[in-house]
């Protein structure tokens, strides 16, 4: 078999690499419920969510918020409206040869995985939801986002990448 058949083979039967997607997610909603379970944690998240929704649900609503503007909420709208730039809270691309993030990094930005889980910590710490912050968010939508960004981040993908030199040689910038 020749070497061309060989790599085509491999590559035809190599699965992408991906996110988690909406099923990576809930599942990661559905296991922070149950850890959660019977705590005061639980009845707070409770109370942010809507009758009837979960943090399975609602751990999707940040990559929802991407999609075309006919499907979304009035909620994901106005959140979308505040940050145009939402898409890049999801992930940060330090060198993978960083063993940790350290603020000014290639890589890092005010905007990125990191600096938005503090801002949705700040959020949901605060006495109520009048507090200003710069994504001009509520505890709700702070919930979220932390649910799905916690997600993001122990996922591929989200946290790393690789630079490479004109050698096509991996740098750490």
């Amino acid at each position: 078999m020749s070497k061309f058949l060989l790599l085509s083979l491999f590559i035809a039967l190599i699965g992408k690499a991906s996110g988690y997607g909406n099923a990576g997610h809930q599942a990661i909603g559905t296991v922070a419920e149950h850890y959660l379970a019977g705590t005061r944690a639980l009845k707070e998240v409770r109370a942010l969510l809507k009758e009837g929704e979960n943090l399975d649900r609602a751990s999707t609503w940040p990559d929802r918020a991407k999609l075309p503007d006919k499907y979304l909420t009035a909620e994901m709208k106005d959140f979308v409206a505040n940050n145009p730039d939402h898409h890049t809270f999801h992930y940060c691309d330090i060198p993978f040869q960083q063993k940790a993030y350290r603020e000014g990094l290639t890589g890092t930005h005010k905007k990125d995985i990191v600096h938005i889980l503090e801002i949705c910590i700040q959020v949901l710490q605060a006495k109520d939801d009048k507090a200003e912050n710069p994504l001009k968010i509520n505890k709700r939508v702070a919930l979220m986002l932390l649910a799905h960004l916690v997600g993001d981040l122990h996922q591929p993908l989200h946290v790393g990448c690789s630079y490479v030199d004109d050698k096509n040689q991996f740098v750490d910038p």
